[in-house]
């Protein structure tokens, strides 16, 4: 049994026609491949620089004695106190989510319930359609 492929020009042209449509489909999947691999450098660039820093941080952190922690500043009036059991709380709960040591800059109270009152309002003075 044999296959005889009649190659005319019909079927010539239309082979022609699928290759231009291949050549630019890799070259497509070539130009995607070549931003996927860029992307990947960055991002390990940027990952390596992030370990370098934090090595630095440790090691710089390890080297040099250990800062006293400074005086709280005094609350806001019309803010209440924090406490020191509700600061301790409060690093224990960022020491285990962040993982490792972290500063504490401020510790602020939740706003009043005057500004979620003004909120609630001007949301139901919008009408629903």
């Amino acid at each position: 049994m044999t296959i005889h492929l009649a190659l005319t020009e019909q079927t010539m042209e239309a082979f022609y026609d699928s290759l231009e449509h291949l050549t630019g489909f890799f070259l497509v999947l070539t130009v995607l491949l070549l931003l996927w691999g860029v992307t990947a450098l960055i991002g390990r660039a940027f990952i390596t620089s992030e370990a370098k820093a934090k090595a630095r941080t440790v090691a710089a952190a390890g080297s040099a004695p250990a800062a006293t922690t400074p005086a709280p500043a005094e609350a806001a009036p019309g803010e209440a106190e924090t406490s020191p059991e509700e600061i301790a709380a409060i690093a224990a709960a960022i020491s285990m989510l962040m993982g490792g040591r972290h500063r504490i800059l401020s510790i602020r109270t939740p706003e009043t319930s005057w500004g979620r009152e003004g909120r609630r309002q001007h949301f139901a003075s919008h009408k629903i359609r």
